[in-house]
């Protein structure tokens, strides 16, 4: 059993929506670089989820994209890019549209088929989202075929299918084709599968690759200080979450990682546990006093609490 609890919660995206029809956000979040996948440059995947379907690197206006589909009828990169765009105003049937005529004008067209992956992410039609993943993997390039194995990986992984999921993101570890940034996101999902499959040391020594390639993944460090906890590895347990409270506590907000500031309550929450552990009930008691201190907060800057 998976020492870290709700991983999947924290982790899945955007098998998990359960509209029918995408959110405007992740849609937004899916519309972000498929330029290639590259190790010199960690811009171009900043992470498995967010993509580009179309091959520049920006959406153009609605009317240019109308345009150039006037003006090129015959092009299935022009019905790609309007597809991109419609994917990011969370048009989904025009997205659809789109991507199944760029493929019918081209085929091999693989970007379209992760269109049609993002299309399909809506947690009702799993079936579709993997099979276009597979044929985006079959015809695609090697980066593309990497993108689309990395996010189908994350797709089992979302549906509990734990082993074949390791078995995936263990191929794109070693494609030598991620940035540092994604072959660390890569690794800390594989330790996610390896919790759940009860390989808890594997677990382990994949959070610390994520770490040693992104160190400022506060997610990674908790979840290997968990494991550390739970096999009774104190000393570890303590320096991991020692470290992720270094990074946010007395560190001003503008100054903290992204990765980090993510994770407060998470830090608080599992280092309550950890000083549960060691019978120090007022630490543990502090912490998840903490929690509700930052959620009330939360709601204090939330701009829309008045409205």
């Amino acid at each position: 059993m998976s020492y870290n609890p709700d991983m999947n919660t924290w982790l899945c995206f955007p098998a998990q929506l359960k509209s029918s029809r995408l959110k405007p956000a992740a849609l937004a979040a899916a519309a972000v670089c498929l330029a290639g996948a590259t190790q010199s440059d960690d811009r171009i995947h900043p992470d498995t989820y967010n993509h580009w379907v179309a091959a520049t690197p920006k959406v153009l206006s609605q009317a240019k994209l109308d345009e150039a589909v006037r003006l090129h009828p015959k092009s299935a990169n022009a019905y790609l890019e309007r597809g991109n765009g419609h994917l990011t105003d969370a048009e989904v049937d025009n997205a659809l549209s789109d991507f199944n005529k760029a493929i019918a004008l081209d085929p091999r067209c693989a970007r379209a088929y992760i269109g049609l992956y993002f299309v399909y992410s809506d947690g009702q039609h799993t079936n579709q989202a993997l099979a276009a993943l597979k044929k985006a993997a079959e015809i695609g390039p090697a980066d593309l075929s990497v993108d689309a194995l990395n996010l189908q990986a994350n797709l089992h992984k979302d549906m509990k299918n734990f082993s074949l999921a390791r078995e995936e993101f263990t191929r794109v570890i070693n494609s030598n084709m991620l940035s540092k940034v994604r072959l660390a996101l890569a690794y800390k999902l594989r330790g996610v599968c390896n919790d759940r499959l009860g390989k808890i040391k594997e677990a382990i020594s994949d959070y610390s690759n994520a770490v040693k390639f992104d160190p400022t993944d506060g997610q990674a460090y908790l979840f290997r200080a968990n494991d550390c906890l739970n096999l009774g590895d104190l000393k570890n347990a303590k320096a991991g979450y020692d470290y992720v409270a270094s990074q946010i506590e007395h560190v001003s907000v503008e100054k903290r990682a992204p990765n980090m500031e993510t994770v407060r309550n998470d830090l608080y929450l599992f280092r309550s546990e950890y000083y549960r552990r060691i019978k120090r009930p007022d630490l543990a008691k502090a912490d998840l006093a903490a929690i509700k201190r930052q959620q009330m907060e939360d709601i204090e800057m939330s701009p829309f609490r008045d409205k």
